[in-house]
């Protein structure tokens, strides 16, 4: 099972968006709301999101300034309820555990460490580490590729209708994680609505391994 990273995993999707909106309006970008902030989301990786609004290539010190803004929220991200439990379930239960997140290294590392659910992971594929951002396939292909499993063996639990369409655009099994406020927007079943349904929701297509109910 792989899983997206921010208001999937862990509640960042407000203090993380305001300290990019904070850096992109020091760096001379426009002024921007934070739900239009997230509504570029899929757009890429920090480097790429801060060049898509601002318009022009950006430089090195540009980037550290924008990683010096989300510092804060990325050290101080924590998981949602249920997280943590339903993660120690399917581990405990055999699941593979992947995390394909349109982060970068540099903020995806540290916010799995300081949520403490780092050591849940032993496969976490990053932004910058593909050519084509979500919708497209490509990152969780290549979390499926490092487990060792077909896409097909495989659900990727995601907020946004961008995570669900990297899911069938992989052949992947989607389960729309509505236990965000950032989920709130649409309805995407299957739906999970607190993070122990992604199990039933799961179990109910098919056994999640072997000795699943």
């Amino acid at each position: 099972m792989v899983f997206d990273l921010d208001g999937t995993l862990v509640d960042t999707m407000t203090s993380l968006p305001e300290a990019y909106v904070a850096a992109i309006a020091e760096l001379g970008g426009p002024e921007l709301t934070v739900d239009e902030l997230v509504g570029m989301w899929h757009l890429g990786p920090a480097p790429a999101l801060l060049a898509h609004i601002l318009g022009r290539a950006v430089t090195d010190d540009e980037t550290e300034r924008l990683y010096e803004h989300a510092a804060a929220a990325v050290e101080s991200a924590r998981p949602f309820p249920g997280v943590r439990e339903l993660l120690r379930a399917l581990r405990d239960d055999g699941v593979l555990l992947a995390v394909y997140t349109s982060a970068t290294r540099r903020i995806a590392d540290p916010m799995l460490a300081g949520s403490g659910l780092d050591g849940y992971f032993p496969v976490v594929v990053t932004g910058d580490q593909v050519a084509d951002p979500k919708p497209a396939p490509d990152g969780l292909l290549h979390a499926c590729r490092l487990l060792g499993v077909s896409a097909s063996e495989t659900a990727y639990v995601g907020d946004s209708e961008t995570d669900l369409g990297c899911a069938r655009a992989a052949g992947a099994a989607p389960v729309h994680a509505r236990w965000s406020a950032s989920s709130r927007s649409g309805h995407h079943p299957p739906a999970a609505y607190r993070p122990a349904d992604v199990i039933t929701v799961l179990s109910a297509r098919r056994p999640l391994c072997e000795g699943s109910p």
